[in-house]
């Protein structure tokens, strides 16, 4: 057991030592990144005195705008539920746990992913012609977005399986799928911006996206992959740092190997 303990504590000091030696070379935006990252963690419970300032929310928006999503579509909207009775209507949406929190947190912002996104790409097209893309390179970003959009899911998830046997085609995902995969870039910008301005957030997905959808006024289409209360975590119960799995366990060079 002594022997089992010291090696323990020997890798322990030999992973300390590594990262002091990664840390010193790391670009100075590196490390202020990292640090950012380690001070992101899932609040359990939120100080309710304590309001979001509205600087460090504008800010937090701004940031989450720069998010990447495919083709530049940004098929998603937020709803920053602020109001005292309407969080109260919001929090009965959820489930557990996250019902406490919403009625804590000062804010919580309710991402809505586009489950037609294919009606944002007009939008999109004009953006483009405006800033002068040509108009054959228009009728390309039109095609290609409306095939991965689902505008014509069916169509388009046969005509993927079939060519592939032939040629590298994208998979096709439903419309609902594709809108929520390219919101949650944007919830997590969302996050770490937070987390930059010293504020706690708490990712929740046990909630009832029909409720939420009727509480936030959102219009039909529209479906709910997250919602993020955002405030300050309360003294009492700070969050904890979770566990994650090796990196030799999760990240491989080349191709999949779980032996």
């Amino acid at each position: 057991m002594l022997g089992r303990g010291k090696f323990r504590w020997r890798s322990v000091v030999a992973e300390s030592r590594r990262r002091h030696r990664q840390m010193s070379t790391m670009p100075a935006a590196a490390k202020v990144f990292e640090e950012i990252v380690g001070a992101r963690r899932a609040a359990p419970s939120f100080d309710s005195s304590r309001p979001v300032p509205d600087t460090a929310l504008a800010s937090i928006l701004q940031s989450t705008l720069k998010a990447p999503s495919s083709f530049n579509v940004q098929p998603f909207k937020c709803v920053l539920v602020k109001d005292k009775k309407v969080r109260k209507d919001l929090a009965y949406c959820f489930s557990g746990y996250n019902i406490a929190k919403v009625l804590q947190a000062p804010v919580t912002a309710v991402f809505l992913a586009d489950a037609r996104p294919s009606r944002s790409i007009g939008a999109l097209l004009d953006r483009e012609k405006e800033r002068g893309m040509k108009d054959e390179d228009l009728s390309k970003l039109f095609f290609d977005a409306s095939f991965l959009a689902g505008s014509t899911e069916a169509l388009g998830r046969a005509a993927s399986s079939s060519l592939s046997r032939i040629t590298q085609m994208p998979s096709v995902t439903s419309a609902e799928a594709w809108g929520s995969k390219n919101t949650m870039p944007a919830a997590m910008m969302y996050m770490l911006a937070a987390a930059s301005h010293g504020l706690d957030t708490c990712p929740m997905e046990g909630l009832d996206g029909r409720r939420v959808c009727d509480v936030v006024g959102a219009p039909d289409g529209y479906c709910v992959p997250v919602a993020i209360a955002t405030g300050y975590a309360r003294a009492s119960s700070p969050p904890k740092e979770q566990w994650r799995y090796d990196e030799s366990e999760m990240f491989f060079v080349d191709r999949f190997d779980d032996s």
